[in-house]
C-alpha cells in the first residue's frame, strides 16, 4: 500500500480545546486497511472518534487502484494530546504489506489573563 496523505512529517497545529481531524488516505491492491497507532491519547478516550473507512478507486495510467480513507478526530484537544501520530496502511495478498506515515500534533495553550488581587 502507498499512503498518499498526510504528507510525511506534516504538522497539525491547533489551539487548546479546538477539535482536530486527521485524514489518512492510502492506495493499493487489494484495498488497504487503515489503522492509527503510536499516539499519546487512548483510543478509549471519549474525545476520540475513529471514522469508518471510506473506499474508492483511482486510475493511474491503465491501472485502477483501490483507495481507502479513514479519519481520527480528537474533540476538545488538550496539551497532553501533542505528539506523534502514525497512520498505518496494510493489505493482505500473498504476504501482508505495511506502509506507515508519522505526523505531528501541536496543541497551543491559550494565554490566560489574571488580575492581581
Amino acid at each position: 500500500p502507498n499512503i498518499t496523505s498526510p504528507a510525511a512529517g506534516f504538522t497539525y497545529t491547533v489551539n487548546s480545546s479546538d477539535p482536530v481531524t486527521f485524514q489518512c488516505t492510502a492506495s493499493g491492491i487489494p484495498p488497504p486497511l487503515i489503522t492509527f497507532n503510536g499516539f499519546p491519547i487512548s483510543t478509549g478516550d471519549p474525545r476520540v472518534i475513529i471514522g469508518d473507512p471510506i473506499t474508492g478507486s483511482v486510475t493511474i495510467g491503465q491501472q485502477t487502484v483501490s483507495t481507502t480513507s479513514r479519519s481520527l478526530t480528537i474533540n476538545s484537544t488538550r496539551d497532553g494530546d501533542s505528539g506523534s501520530y502514525t497512520c498505518v496502511a496494510s493489505n493482505q495478498g500473498v504476504t501482508t504489506l505495511y506502509s506507515n506515515q508519522t505526523f505531528q500534533l501541536v496543541v497551543q495553550l491559550l494565554p490566560t489573563i489574571t488580575t492581581p488581587p
